[in-house]
């Protein structure tokens, strides 16, 4: 008709009249009452603390001001928006077929969730720890919660090995060395093997010191070595060198006999020791080795004292230098071969003395077992043991002759 009355939410509208014929529209707009739109985000994670390679479902539900849940027209359709911030590429969220650290997508009902994602195999997490924010946005609306990332990465380790502690030199005219520091680390291979860094450098030329010392000064020269992972993870160590320039007039001064050449020594070690294996092939009874590298020579102590009669330092090792050797029978390789190591003869059954007298008299040749084509079941250890500290013996009267 002409007219009409219309009543919304209880409010009355008066009716109205127009001249006939007439062409009328009419708008009505509705909307939530005030207090029940979305008001809040309950941002839930599964879990709060995903290590390595793990995941959880995050739940999200709309609440309004009073803290119920948001019922949603049917039909009707609301925009979410979810992400990780301050995280790589080892965390992201998935929602179906949709992955990465933020994510958009449709939301029909109150109560909707996604997948919160830590693979470590697609970055390393600094430090091996890190807090992650989730944030989620629906019709301007923001709520958030925390997500802790955590993967034990073994953390690095350095020493310094040389000088192994804290030290002092004498700088003299004739003595102005150069020394070169260094280190061990763990882990010692792999991916999380650390780079290393001197500061200010893994060497001290002592000669840069020397020109700018007065006599009886001192000088602290202090050197870091730091460690740091793919990870970011760090350590470190110190060392202080002191750099003393010492005048002649103080100089203890050298006795009428001072001995030059220092005696040295051929000491044997376990095998194993410093690494060296003196029974990598199977048939080998026994070895003899002398260490190679930083190892070879066991500490020692120099006496230094100044010549007035030629005006120069000399120095001596008064405890002599020992140099290290492996000398060890294989007692692995006997036992799998079969063999037996007898030190009396009452080890020996009586049912087997023929067969041991046999091959004590293999014992005559070298290898063992020569003449026979066959290794002996019965191995004299004395025989053995005297064989390789021959070899000792010759080494060190080769030290000793020259």
């Amino acid at each position: 008709g002409t007219g009409g009355t219309f009543t919304i939410q209880d409010t009355v509208f008066n009716a109205f009249s127009a001249p006939v014929p007439v062409s009328a529209t009419v708008a009505v707009a509705a909307g939530l009452r005030p207090g029940f739109e979305v008001a809040q985000l309950a941002v839930l994670p599964g879990k709060t603390t995903l290590q390595c390679t793990d995941n959880t479902p995050v739940n999200v539900t709309l609440k309004n001001a009073s803290g119920q849940t948001v019922t949603i027209c049917g039909g009707t359709t609301l925009q979410a928006t979810a992400s990780l911030e301050g995280v790589g590429p080892y965390a992201f969220l998935r929602q179906g077929t949709q992955e990465g650290q933020t994510i958009r997508f449709p939301v029909t009902a109150s109560s909707f969730s996604f997948m919160a994602v830590l693979d470590t195999s697609r970055g390393v997490i600094p430090l091996g720890n890190r807090q992650a924010t989730l944030r989620v946005t629906v019709e301007g609306v923001e709520g958030t919660a925390n997500i802790n990332l955590t993967c034990p990465y073994p953390p690095p380790a350095v020493t310094i090995t040389h000088p192994a502690q804290d030290t002092t030199i004498v700088l003299t005219q004739n003595n102005q060395p150069l020394i070169i520091l260094k280190e061990e680390h763990t882990p010692s291979s792999g991916k999380f093997e650390p780079v290393i860094s001197w500061q200010p450098s893994d060497r001290i030329d002592t000669r840069e010191y020397f020109d700018t010392m007065q006599s009886g000064d001192t000088v602290e020269v202090q050197v870091t070595v730091m460690a740091e992972n793919i990870a970011q993870m760090r350590a470190q160590d110190t060392r202080r060198v002191w750099l003393v320039k010492k005048g002649c007039d103080d100089a203890p001064e050298c006795p009428p006999v001072f001995p030059v050449t220092p005696p040295i020594t051929i000491v044997a070690r376990p095998n194993g020791f410093a690494g060296v294996n003196v029974c990598e092939k199977p048939t080998t009874l026994g070895g003899f080795a002398v260490v190679t590298g930083p190892q070879m020579i066991a500490p020692y102590e120099v006496d230094a004292c100044f010549d007035r009669s030629t005006g120069r330092w000399r120095f001596a090792v008064p405890q002599g230098i020992q140099l290290n050797a492996v000398q060890d029978l294989c007692y692995e390789n006997i036992r799998r071969n079969g063999q037996e190591l007898v030190s009396d003869v009452t080890q020996i059954p009586k049912s087997e003395c023929s067969r041991a007298l046999e091959d004590f008299r293999l014992h005559y040749e070298y290898p063992l077992g020569h003449s026979v084509g066959r290794m002996p079941k019965y191995l004299v250890a004395q025989a053995l043991l005297w064989h390789e500290e021959a070899h000792r013996r010759f080494e060190q009267r080769l030290l000793s002759e020259n």
